[in-house]
């Protein structure tokens, strides 16, 4: 199931202060700036490549309780990279 997308032409363009729709621009302005979107990622996938690095936990039941949570699959797959690529980290020292 492919994420709805949303076209602001409007992003970058001056918001008015008495502009009825300044709160939606904004907010548009904001999901389409990249480092709000690295911050995003960011907090979706450190939690789960925690969850993967646990010992304690199985990873199938990890990857089945993020997909429930509504993280995707290529989510799932970087958060198992960052989790493998820390736990080699932490082998070599």
């Amino acid at each position: 199931m492919s994420k709805p997308e949303v076209h602001a032409w409007f992003v970058d363009g001056e918001i008015a202060a008495d502009d009825p729709l300044a709160a939606v621009k904004a907010r548009a302005r904001q999901l389409c700036d990249p480092h709000y979107q690295a911050g995003q990622l960011a907090a979706r996938l450190y939690p789960a490549a925690d969850a993967f690095g646990c010992d304690a936990l199985d990873p199938e039941t990890v990857w089945d309780s993020a997909l429930a949570a509504g993280m995707t699959d290529a989510d799932l797959d970087a958060a198992a990279y960052v989790a493998l690529t820390l736990r080699c980290i932490e082998l070599d020292g």
